[in-house]
């Protein structure tokens, strides 16, 4: 039996024409990554969420950062045993420096006395953050620094009158030793 040598030269068209378009299209899937050690704006984002959980939590959750010592009550304040591991994870000295001049009401939230330290037990509500939804833009990110609007919204009743409350701040992280740090972001609305 005789094969007719134009069924031969379509199969082998057809195969190479399959072989160029798998080649084509696994080609064009292909992600090139070229990692210049700058975060992309959603991981930038989500360490920038991470780290204002943290800080809210500084100012409006002690309980879930701090070891606090309950035997010792000191008018307004309450006394923490860990204060300096705790923020030196979270906060470059710059940023420690803010945290420790920031004040409410005219009071320090971080009170030093000799060998103790002290944070101020309750912040005013204008004041308090927890409950706002978080929106960041205005990404500024560098391979070492991030700097971010932060625009925090919230809703509530006051003497029957629904209020919506809208306070905008910046953030900024620096990288120090492979980890991110507040360099500053001033939690006080004064």
């Amino acid at each position: 039996m005789k094969k007719k040598p134009w069924l031969l030269i379509i199969g082998i068209v057809i195969l190479t024409i399959g072989v160029i378009i798998y080649n084509f299209q696994k080609r064009n899937n292909v992600e090139y990554f070229v990692d210049n050690g700058i975060l992309s704006r959603e991981e930038a984002a989500k360490l920038v969420e991470e780290t204002l959980n943290s800080i809210i939590n500084i100012y409006e959750n002690k309980e879930k950062v701090f070891n606090i010592d309950k035997s010792v009550i000191k008018d307004k304040y309450i006394k923490v045993t860990n204060y300096n591991e705790i923020v030196k994870d979270i906060f470059t000295e710059n940023g420690i420096v803010e945290l420790e001049n920031m004040t409410f009401e005219k009071n320090k939230f971080v009170l030093k006395e000799e060998n103790n330290i002290y944070l101020f037990d309750s912040i005013p509500r204008d004041n308090k953050l927890l409950d706002c939804s978080v929106t960041l833009d205005n990404f500024d990110i560098k391979k070492n620094e991030i700097n971010c609007d932060v625009t925090l919204t919230t809703y509530g009743l006051k003497n029957d009158i629904m209020t919506y409350y809208v306070i905008e701040k910046n953030i900024k992280l620096v990288k120090k030793d492979d980890n991110w740090l507040v360099e500053t972001f001033k939690y006080s609305n004064n």
